[in-house]
């Protein structure tokens, strides 16, 4: 794992990624993991992703502040509100999400709410499905990260 990153997992199935200024999740499911934001770019957020999981890893943005896309020059692709696919720099392929798209992850699935405020296009997720306690604090984080 990369060392500049601090890791601290919150639940069985979940773990914030935190790099001094902002905080990442990782959940992870049976089948695939889904990253919440890359932070500002301190680090190198996949390798320390890779040192949780090796399951296919999900990018999601929650807004386009610098300090949650830092990272995401690691990834191919993100997902992500399209109200703000414009303020992200040429690379990845961007997918849009709306209120209501799901993530499933296989054990954990995750819903995503447009949370309009701090950002036109912000979201947070919410956890829809999968065994209780595997994923027991993310509404609270993922909304507190915006």
């Amino acid at each position: 794992m990369d060392g500049s990153l601090e890791v601290l997992q919150l639940a069985p199935q979940l773990w914030m990624i935190d790099d001094g200024i902002c905080h990442c999740y990782l959940a992870v499911g049976t089948e695939k993991a889904l990253l919440f934001d890359t932070g500002i770019g301190k680090g190198n957020i996949l390798e320390t992703v890779r040192g949780i999981t090796d399951k296919p890893v999900t990018l999601v943005i929650s807004h386009t502040h610098m300090d949650h896309l830092g990272g995401i020059q690691y990834f191919s692709e993100l997902y992500m509100n399209e109200r703000e696919a414009d303020q992200i720099p040429a690379g990845p392929v961007i997918h849009h999400v709306v209120d209501g798209d799901v993530f499933d992850l296989g054990g954990n699935v995750l819903e995503v709410l447009e949370m309009p405020g701090h950002s036109i296009g912000g979201i947070v997720l919410l956890v829809t499905g999968g065994e209780p306690g595997n994923l027991s604090v993310p509404l609270a984080c993922l909304a507190w990260s915006l």
